[in-house]
């Protein structure tokens, strides 16, 4: 998947269906992370650590 052409729906789609947990970082989709937990998951949107501030 071309990271550049990822859509909400992509995100979406790939949350519900595989469990993939979206990362972006500066406004961009840099990946897509792991199987989400059985309970309690979260997309990462937006996270900013402290280095990146």
């Amino acid at each position: 998947m071309e990271l550049k052409r990822v859509t909400v729906q992509d995100c979406i789609d790939l949350f519900e269906k595989k469990g993939m947990e979206t990362v972006i970082k500066h406004g961009k989709v840099v990946g897509f992370t792991g199987r989400r937990e059985a309970h309690g998951a979260s997309v990462k949107m937006g996270h900013a650590h402290k280095d990146d501030r």
